[in-house]
């Protein structure tokens, strides 16, 4: 079978995919947390959405 060229590596859609998919599941995180019985753990995943936008931001900063 032959590769599709979406599913390289290096296509220029594959860093906006990601961006996508992160904000995607932020935005299903965040209507979750409306729910009270899960809340815990949704405070738990902004937790960690939070530091990892503060690690994508050092490590974009430190490589341009």
């Amino acid at each position: 079978m032959k590769p599709n060229a979406f599913m390289k590596p290096s296509s220029p859609l594959s860093f906006p995919g990601a961006i996508i998919v992160f904000f995607a599941w932020m935005e299903l995180t965040l209507l979750l947390g409306r729910f009270p019985a899960i809340g815990v753990y949704i405070y738990m995943s902004l937790h960690v959405m939070r530091l990892l936008i503060v690690i994508l931001l050092v490590c974009g900063i430190q490589q341009s």
